[in-house]
C-alpha cells in the first residue's frame, strides 16, 4: 500500500517517500556538511508525518498520467 511508504512534509505539505528520506539520511550520516532539506521547497526546518488516509490524494502536474492528459487535450 502506498501510504506505508509515503510521508508528507510539514513545510509545504508535499509528499516524499520513506526510501528517499532514508537515502538522504544515509548521505547526511556520511557527510557532516550535508543538510537534509525538503526536496520540494528546500526548507531546512520541517517534519515528515504519515499521510492522512482520509485526505484526498495529491495529483502532481508532472506525473505521467497528468502529462498524458495534458498532451491529449492539446491534440487537435
Amino acid at each position: 500500500m502506498y501510504f506505508n511508504n509515503i510521508l508528507v512534509s510539514s513545510c509545504c505539505n508535499n509528499y516524499i517517500c520513506r526510501f528517499c528520506i532514508g537515502d538522504l539520511a544515509k548521505r547526511a550520516k556520511k557527510d557532516a556538511n550535508f543538510v537534509i532539506r525538503c526536496s520540494h521547497c528546500m526548507e531546512e526546518d520541517y517534519r515528515l508525518n504519515d499521510v492522512d488516509l482520509t485526505a484526498p490524494v495529491k495529483w502532481y502536474t508532472d506525473t505521467p498520467q497528468k502529462m498524458q492528459q495534458q498532451f491529449s487535450s492539446n491534440k487537435v
